[in-house]
C-alpha cells in the first residue's frame, strides 16, 4: 500500500525477522498474514511508514511473551570485544560518544520519522530524548522497547556498568533519564588499565576515538546537507 511518508527504513524490522526465525516461525506468514509483501518489507533498500512500523511492531509484542527481551538479545557477546569495550567505556562515557551513536542508529532506521538525542545532566545522569512528528506516534510498546534497551545497554558493554532509567512524556516528546553506575572494578580490568596507562596507551585510544567521531560527525553533516 502506498502513503505519503514511508520514512522508516526497513533495516528497523530486519531485528524482527530474525527473532521470528529465533521461535522457529515462518516471517513470510507473518507478514502476509499482516497484509504486507514479504519480498518488499524483507528489502533492506526500501521504506515503510510510521504507522506501517507501529502496526508490525505491535502484532510482534501481541504474538510473542517476551518481545521486549527478543529485540534486546541482539547486541555485543563476544567476550573479548566486551573486554575491550569495558576499557573504552572507562575511558570515555557513553554521555559522550552516546549522542552520536544514538543519532546515528536512528537516522539508519527512522530517517525522519523520529529525532533523537542527548543531554548531560551531570557527571553521571543525562537525558535520552526522542521527538515524534505528534504525540499520536508515540505507543507503548515502542516506549518499554526502548526502555529494555537502555536498560540493557550498559551490560552488553560492562558488567560493572548499569543504567537506572525513568520515562517522561511531553506531548510529542519521549525523554528517559538515565542515571549511570558504575560498580566495583574487577582485577581483570584494573590489570589493563595500569597497562594501558604505564605505556600512555589510554590517551593514545582517547585521541584515536576522538578524531574518528569528529570524523564521523563531519561525515554525517555532508550526508544530511
Amino acid at each position: 500500500h502506498i502513503e505519503a511518508n514511508l520514512n522508516v527504513s526497513n533495516k528497523a524490522v530486519h531485528a524482527y525477522i530474525n527473532y521470528i526465525i529465533e521461535n522457529n516461525d515462518d516471517p513470510k506468514s507473518f507478514f502476509e498474514d499482516l497484509g504486507y509483501d514479504y519480498s518488499i518489507v524483507s528489502n533492506e533498500n526500501k521504506y515503510m511508514s510510521w504507522n506501517d512500523y507501529k502496526i508490525i511492531t505491535e502484532s510482534l509484542n501481541e504474538r510473542y511473551e517476551k518481545f521486549d527481551e527478543g529485540m534486546t538479545r541482539h547486541g555485543l557477546t563476544n567476550k573479548y570485544v566486551k573486554h575491550v569495550l569495558d576499557i573504552l567505556s572507562r575511558m570515555i562515557s557513553f554521555s559522550f560518544v552516546g549522542d552520536f551513536i544514538l543519532k546515528y542508529s536512528f537516522k539508519t532506521f527512522y530517517t525522519d520519522a523520529v529525532a533523537i538525542g542527548l543531554t548531560k545532566k551531570g557527571k553521571h545522569r543525562f537525558d535520552i530524548i526522542i521527538t515524534f512528528k505528534t504525540k499520536e506516534d508515540i505507543f507503548p510498546v515502542f516506549v518499554d522497547m526502548y526502555r529494555d534497551v537502555f536498560l540493557a545497554l550498559p551490560k552488553l558493554v560492562s558488567n560493572s556498568l548499569s543504567w537506572e532509567v525513568n520515562i517522561e512524556q511531553n506531548d510529542n516528546v519521549l525523554i528517559y533519564h538515565i542515571n549511570e553506575k558504575m560498580g566495583p572494578t574487577s582485577i581483570f580490568t584494573s590489570i589493563q588499565f595500569f597497562i594501558l596507562r604505564l605505556f600512555k596507551l589510554d590517551k593514545y585510544y582517547q585521541t584515536l576515538i576522538f578524531d574518528n567521531l569528529q570524523h564521523s560527525n563531519e561525515l554525517e553533516k555532508i550526508n544530511l546537507e
